[in-house]
């Protein structure tokens, strides 16, 4: 990114945070979770969109792979409310429900989209899917997450006696509570 001297325009301020943005997501694996630092570089580049889309930077859709890194809250969101009609999930890595189908996972918690499983098909026969096949969760989980339109999917964490106070705000700013 090349730097420039003198004052900085709206452009170079789009094109600073978009270039940050991507930076974050690069920097994004499953081996620094651990530490918190994964969590924390999704936290920044999330930060840094909403200010980009705030500013009025056109969002181009972010590439989504098995690779992908969501939270808890943002695949509870996919699978719970936006999961593709006649599919059902096969092969599943991380244990998101109880045997009860209660959801268990943190929603501030970080996971491999891939490690989610693959995608069966089980509906009426037609040319684009068959049910001999496994697909991949992540060009679904793309489909949902890139038309979402300016909508996001937020997990907090805060005390117990302020989540009713959190709510209120929240769904006086539009926000739909997901679980």
């Amino acid at each position: 990114m090349e730097i420039k001297d003198g004052p900085i325009s709206h452009n170079e301020v789009l094109d600073t945070l978009l270039y940050q943005i991507n930076q974050a997501h690069a920097q994004i694996d499953p081996s620094n979770l651990s530490s918190g630092a994964g969590q924390q570089l999704k936290r920044v580049a999330d930060a840094l969109q909403i200010a980009y889309r705030a500013l009025g930077g056109e969002t181009e859709p972010c590439e989504i792979t098995n690779d992908t890194m969501i939270t808890g809250a943002e695949w509870r969101e996919f699978y719970k409310h936006n999961w593709p009609k006649n599919f059902y999930i096969d092969d599943v890595g991380i244990d998101f429900e109880d045997e009860r189908g209660n959801y268990i996972l943190p929603d501030d918690g970080l996971y491999r989209l891939g490690d989610f499983g693959m995608m069966g098909y089980q509906g009426p026969t037609c040319d684009e899917y068959n049910s001999t096949h496994l697909y991949s969760i992540a060009p679904f989980y793309a489909k949902f997450r890139n038309n979402n339109g300016d909508r996001t999917t937020m997990a907090f964490s805060i005390e117990r006696g302020k989540r009713q106070e959190l709510l209120d705000k929240a769904t006086s700013l539009g926000a739909t509570p997901i679980g």
